[in-house]
């Protein structure tokens, strides 16, 4: 009797599309803050213990939880194709167990933001995990359609290390980011319900957070162009000029879109297209870094000193 089993194509596939309803999961979850729809259904998981009325905010609450529970089946469904993918890779299966994990933290979070009232670090815990998750799904769709020692080692430590600084600058700036939400005039809540926000610094926190987040991406943003010109000096490799020019760009645009919403007050949906942008801008950081390869090891670096410039996955 012939076993069940997954091609690599299939598998790097459904790890494909697993990704994308993860990102999608981060979109919706803003629209579902931004749309004051947060409270729409104070029961978790179902909503008012009952059928769910012709209201958007329900809709749209309850239509997350759908989403994100799908995208759990889906998660479950790539850690079963990387068990039974053949060849079987044991760093896809390590890598496939991680979304299912994050899905179970997430559904205790989301209670947890219902339950206490959408107090801003539940929800941006909640939020976070959502990236952190993505970092995981991101390299499983890298590894699985680039499998180990396919790639040559990267020869030139500067543009690699360069290209890694801009991570935990995103990082910074993601997470400041939230810190301003929380402040913020969208607290998610559902008609006259009170919400917490972060008051860290009286009445001028919402200020003070804004234009730290916004001084971290202007230098986010130049630091990334100085990254593109050491790239074009260095002679890199076109892929991973491509791809740090791709995130240089759609920074740029996040940016602009931020100093709309910043000067016109914070439109709901100025906001939630500048969190779409900021969703992207990390996963086009995330696939430059693993563009950007895996150093040779130091007793290797001798002999490989004279070769050509060049990028690996881990």
């Amino acid at each position: 009797m012939r076993k069940p089993g997954f091609s690599p194509q299939t598998a790097h596939r459904l790890a494909v599309a697993s990704m994308l309803l993860l990102a999608f999961i981060v979109f919706t979850g803003a629209a579902v803050r931004l749309s004051g729809s947060g409270l729409a259904c104070p029961a978790w998981p179902e909503c008012n213990d009952q059928i769910i009325h012709a209201s958007s905010p329900e809709w749209i609450e309850f239509g997350n939880r759908l989403i994100s529970g799908a995208a759990g089946l889906l998660a479950v469904a790539v850690f079963v194709a990387m068990l039974f993918r053949t060849p079987r890779d044991r760093t896809l299966v390590w890598l496939a167990t991680f979304p299912p994990i994050g899905f179970c933290m997430q559904g205790a979070l989301g209670a947890a933001v219902v339950y206490y009232d959408l107090r801003p670090g539940f929800v941006i815990s909640h939020f976070l995990l959502s990236f952190l998750i993505l970092v995981d799904a991101c390299f499983l769709v890298w590894r699985s359609r680039n499998p180990k020692g396919e790639r040559p080692l990267a020869t030139d430590p500067l543009t690699t290390w360069a290209v890694r600084a801009l991570l935990p600058l995103v990082t910074l700036l993601v997470i400041l980011g939230t810190f301003a939400t929380g402040a913020g005039p969208h607290p998610g809540s559902f008609e006259d319900q009170v919400t917490p926000r972060i008051t860290w610094f009286g009445g001028d926190t919402l200020h003070k957070l804004i234009l730290d987040h916004g001084h971290v991406g202007t230098f986010t943003f130049i630091v990334t162009f100085l990254v593109l010109v050491l790239l074009w000096w260095r002679k890199a490799p076109k892929a991973l000029f491509n791809r740090v020019l791709t995130v240089w760009v759609v920074f740029g645009l996040q940016g602009v879109i931020g100093l709309i919403q910043y000067y016109n007050g914070l439109p709901a949906t100025l906001v939630w297209v500048h969190i779409v942008l900021a969703t992207c801008v990390w996963v086009l950081v995330l696939f430059a870094v693993f563009e950007a390869g895996r150093l040779t090891p130091r007793r290797a670096a001798a002999p490989a000193a004279t070769e050509p410039a060049g990028t690996s996955v881990a």
